[in-house]
Parts: C-alpha cells; structure tokens; sequence
C-alpha cells in the first residue's frame, strides 16, 4: 500500500464493516451523549436544591430529538452497508 492509499476500516466486533460517513458518526454519539445527559440531570438534582430530576427529565426526550435530527440532516455520502 502506497502512503496516498487509506487504509481499510477495520472489521468491528462481528465481521461488519464500520461505516464512516457523517450520517453514521452521528448515531454513534447517541449512547455517550445520552449517558452524559442523564448524569448532569442527576448531578443536578444532587447539588442544586431547587433543581429536581422529575422536572428536568424531558431534556433526556429534547437531546433524543436533537440527535435524530442532526443523523437526519448529515451527509450519508460515502456510507457502507452492513455486510
């Protein structure tokens, strides 16, 4: 392999083939972002006294949404199905 060649994506966990187009690092961030939602919610409702996680938990339902638009929106040039 030449040094302009890229090399191939590596095989994740499986056999599937990771695919690197926008569209796809996009839904990849869903879990992590969600993880450090939650535990900002819950942060909050542990050091601010007037902040309860009852009245914030629709924030987890507005980054949900935001996410799903933002995998919408983005590129899906380049995209590799799943083998």
């Amino acid at each position: 392999m030449s040094e302009t060649q890229s090399p191939a994506l590596p095989a994740a966990a499986g056999g599937h083939v990771r695919c690197g187009c926008a569209r796809c690092r996009v839904r990849s961030l869903m879990a992590p972002v969600l993880m450090i939602t939650i535990g900002g919610l819950f942060l909050a409702d542990q050091l601010i006294a007037a902040v309860r996680f009852r009245h914030l938990w629709p924030i987890i339902l507005i980054v949900i949404g935001l996410l799903r638009l933002a995998a919408y929106a983005a590129s899906a040039e380049g995209h590799r199905a799943r083998t």
